[in-house]
């Protein structure tokens, strides 16, 4: 199994699903060599930091659950 982690930061401003432009580069490389590789299974998981969510925000990201799905999708996307 190959586990690749990349930084939160790198991917995502606080409490956002948006991912930067640092952070689809990186994944553009990633992918550029998981493509080689079409029979590996790949999972990836979402993740935020421990605080709650709130203002605004909670409308659309009601806890960090949301948010973290939300990110993963973005990732897969």
């Amino acid at each position: 199994m190959l586990q690749i982690q990349i930084v939160d930061k790198l991917l995502f401003d606080v409490g956002s699903a948006t991912l930067r432009e640092a952070g689809l580069e990186a994944l553009d490389r990633i992918a550029s060599t998981l493509k080689t590789q079409p029979s590996q299974k790949i999972r990836v998981e979402g993740h935020t930091d421990n605080l709650p969510i709130r203002g605004g925000l909670a409308r659309r990201y009601p806890s960090n659950w949301e948010l973290s799905a939300a990110r993963a999708i973005a990732v897969v996307q």
